[in-house]
């Protein structure tokens, strides 16, 4: 389904080899910037902007609990750290 698809050709973020999907983490991320901006929370807003922009490269990913976000490395091993 996906072998035809020029993977140079893509802009970064998820899903994006998919006209019909949205990224939901991208829209909610971006809600919340907007939302900090106009209640005048510059340092949050620029925070999760920062965030978003790291998700959208593959940096970071992002999920959300109890409706807030929470950011981790995607290269970080997780297991170990349990471990540890």
């Amino acid at each position: 389904m996906t072998d035809d698809i020029h993977t140079d050709d893509l802009e970064p973020g998820k899903y994006n080899e998919y006209e019909n999907v949205y990224d939901f983490i991208e829209f909610k991320m971006h809600s919340l910037v907007e939302q900090a901006w106009q209640q005048g929370r510059e340092d949050i807003a620029m925070v999760l902007s920062d965030a978003l922009d790291k998700y959208i490269l593959g940096a970071i990913d992002i999920v959300f609990i109890s409706g807030w976000p929470h950011m981790y490395d995607v290269n970080r091993n997780v297991a170990e750290d349990i471990e540890n």
